[in-house]
């Protein structure tokens, strides 16, 4: 990152010489909140880019010595991402410029960010004379740098969601705290299957601040069609599902991703979970006091034994062009039936022997309430397998 310097006078003259890109901004140094909702708006994305050059006002009587602005700036993009130096360039612009000096920096800026002290009526005048619209969100400031599409996602995560508004803020939180979408691999799509709750509000809350989030409402549908949904919305060439009420370790996807990149030959990889009977714990901080009893390894044998494969697997998106879709005739038991034809053609499985995921034993849960639970398990074994015995698919935890 280039040293933060304090420009001068004539220098919005000559902002249009330094880079393609200029994005302005007015955050509050005395306000954190400012600086970090400045560089979750920027993304790990657009701090990457070399042609980017984001300009900073610093007023010395409000917001202290340049210097210090600058060790403030450097801590926040240091946590925004991660330790990793920035490719952009940082310039921190004199904010004691009078009119004509803010009309020539307007003219030489490609994009303004809407920060919530972006409101104020000094600032919004200054504002409201610049030739370019502001944008109070990182897909609207990634168009108007010309970034042309956003990178493509590494992982998609799909969340199906039907009546569940009192977990779905939690569970939004939960994937954005996800180190790999702070590295900007991360996707989120959403499917709404036509809920009377307001989890459209909460979505279109997170796509205000997060450029990451697909939004799709449908009419109701079983969550095997909302999966198959988010399947071709999906960029990501590895899919996992997000079960709206559990929780992840904050690296769980990266985890899982550098798994598949590592290992050509598995198609699925899956890991432990604890067991919460708590609604909206995290996984950093939760009650939990017994953790699923898996198998070290998944084959046929296991899966026909039991769904062993767990509530929060990753998987490559190419297993849907060989295999086809989840079947959503079923209600409960469809990604018990994918895993077993996946794996009855000869598709590799793996198992990681981390815990990487809190699973809340929701008893209004679609697997603990279905009354179809046992039928369709019943039924997706018999497709897999004529002989092997029936028992009633319970998840085995055993104590942490």
């Amino acid at each position: 990152m280039a040293p933060a310097t304090t420009v001068p006078m004539p220098a919005p003259l000559a902002l249009a010489t330094r880079a393609p890109n200029r994005i302005l901004a007015w955050p509050r140094f005395d306000q954190p909140g400012d600086l970090a909702a400045l560089f979750a708006l920027l993304g790990p994305s657009i701090l990457s880019r070399p042609d980017v050059c984001l300009c900073l006002r610093c007023d010395p009587a409000l917001d202290g010595a340049p210097a210090a602005v600058a060790r403030a700036l450097e801590a926040a993009l240091a946590q925004a991402t991660g330790g990793s130096p920035p490719a952009c360039e940082l310039l921190l612009v004199d904010d004691a410029l009078d009119e004509r000096g803010w009309t020539s920096l307007g003219a030489a800026v490609t994009a303004t960010v809407a920060l919530p002290s972006s409101g104020e009526p000094a600032r919004r005048a200054r504002l409201n004379g610049l030739p370019h619209a502001m944008c109070a969100s990182a897909g609207e400031l990634w168009r108007a740098i010309g970034g042309g599409p956003a990178p493509a996602p590494i992982v998609t995560a799909i969340v199906s969601t039907y009546k569940a508004a009192g977990f779905l803020r939690g569970c939004l939180d939960d994937l954005l705290a996800q180190t790999l979408y702070s590295a900007g691999q991360l996707e989120i799509v959403v499917i709404d299957s036509g809920s009377p709750e307001n989890e459209g509000e909460l979505v279109r809350a997170a796509q205000a601040q997060h450029a990451r989030i697909v939004y799709l409402r449908t009419e109701r549908e079983t969550i095997y069609g909302a999966w198959n949904r988010g399947v071709a919305l999906a960029r990501g060439r590895y899919l996992t599902n997000a079960n709206t009420d559990d929780r992840h370790r904050a690296d769980a996807l990266e985890i899982l991703a550098r798994h598949l990149d590592q290992r050509p030959e598995i198609a699925v990889v899956a890991a432990g979970q604890l067991v919460t009977q708590q609604p909206n714990e995290t996984f950093a901080r939760n009650s939990a006091r017994q953790h699923f009893s898996w198998p070290p390894t998944i084959t046929v044998d296991e899966l026909l034994g039991r769904c062993v494969v767990g509530p929060q697997p990753m998987w490559r998106r190419a297993l849907h062009d060989r295999w086809g879709l989840f079947d959503d005739r079923f209600t409960v038991a469809g990604d018990y039936e994918f895993w077993l034809r996946v794996a009855r053609s000869g598709e590799r499985f793996d198992r990681l022997p981390e815990i990487l995921g809190l699973y809340y034993q929701n008893p209004a849960g679609l697997e603990n309430a279905s009354p179809r639970t046992v039928d369709e398990t019943q039924r997706v074994r018999a497709m897999y397998s004529m002989y092997a015995p029936f028992a009633p698919q319970r998840r085995a935890a055993t104590a942490r």
